[in-house]
């Protein structure tokens, strides 16, 4: 008895050509009783069924597909420092905290409702949980509820934790002694003005430039009115 053997390699098909297709692969010898090897069935383009009739099983062993490693949070974007802001002559520089549309000091900022919406940046020397109802430009987000949730346009300074960090703090602190000299100089006992000149009634009054302080708390301009006078110089303040 003869036997032939015959190897076959397929290296590409249409998938129609599969599809109800019985394929027997193996040694074959000139009776069908002598045949042993695998037959495949395939019941559509992209799957089969094997069987065999031997103890040569060469169905392939599926590899198992690694399991991925978890993804780590990300960490809280840190706080960008702030761009210094052009002081124009005759004015008061406020430094690092000209950049603050609100500035808590050492108390906490609160918002209340959904529609806050705050241009520029706002800090506190104290931790980041004194901040409530806020996130910031880089998705920042301090103690917000469905019902707090106020919007700010640039950054949020605080100290730790997360998300305020050690970097921030000190861009708060900076804030808090660049207002308190701004602050200083704009003291009615330092520049031109002080402290209630008037009395309180500003009404047919001719003002220089300077700094005025009621000592009441406020001034009224009754009769006639209040001219504040330059003295020429365009870049004056009051």
């Amino acid at each position: 008895m003869s036997t032939a053997t015959r190897k076959t390699t397929f290296s590409s098909m249409a998938a129609t050509c599969l599809a109800g297709a019985t394929l027997m692969l193996g040694t074959f010898g000139t009776s069908p009783a002598a045949a042993s090897g695998t037959s495949f069935v395939f019941t559509s383009p992209t799957t089969y069924s094997s069987s065999s009739n031997s103890d040569d099983d060469r169905t392939p062993t599926p590899t198992p597909k690694p399991t991925p490693a978890p993804t780590p949070a990300p960490a809280p974007a840190p706080a960008p420092t702030p761009a210094p802001v052009p002081t124009p002559a005759g004015t008061v520089a406020l430094g690092a905290a000209a950049s603050m549309g609100a500035f808590g000091g050492g108390a906490g900022i609160t918002n209340q409702g959904i529609f806050t919406v705050i241009n520029g940046n706002i800090g506190t020397t104290a931790v980041a949980t004194m901040i409530t109802g806020f996130h910031d430009a880089a998705g920042n987000v301090f103690t917000q509820t469905p019902l707090n949730v106020g919007t700010v346009n640039g950054a949020i300074y605080t100290a730790p934790p997360a998300p305020g960090s050690a970097a921030s703090a000190v861009i708060a602190a900076q804030a808090a002694l660049d207002a308190q000299a701004a602050f200083n100089k704009l003291s009615p006992g330092l520049l031109p003005g002080g402290t209630d000149p008037f009395a309180g009634l500003l009404g047919g009054k001719t003002v220089a430039p300077g700094v005025y302080k009621s000592a009441s708390g406020s001034f009224q301009i009754i009769g006639s009115d209040l001219v504040l006078d330059g003295q020429g110089n365009p870049n004056a303040v009051w």
